[in-house]
């Protein structure tokens, strides 16, 4: 069986996380590794976890969405560093 893709949830609204949660749940392929209700915790999650997917509610109280991804731009390109080394990884086997 292959990798799975891990996904963080970032959503001010507890009820769309759960429902996003629910409906990721039944695909083989995902496994969601977080849910963030502000952007601090999005970040705090993010660093912490370093999912495949971040999926945000750019629109949502409490985070700014974007800013949430500027925040921590080398964060970001590390986490996308570790990406493509680790995906590379898989296909040189």
């Amino acid at each position: 069986m292959s990798e799975r893709i891990s996904i963080v949830l970032a959503d001010d609204h507890q009820v769309v996380r759960q429902a996003l949660h629910a409906l990721l749940d039944n695909v083989a392929s995902f496994t969601v590794v977080g849910e963030a209700a502000d952007e601090a915790r999005t970040v705090e999650a993010v660093a912490e976890l370093r999912p495949d997917v971040l999926v945000l509610d750019l629109m949502a109280a409490g985070h700014g969405g974007v800013e949430a991804i500027l925040l921590d731009r080398t964060l970001g390109d590390q986490i996308a560093h570790e990406r493509i080394q680790k995906r590379g990884a898989l296909f040189a086997r």
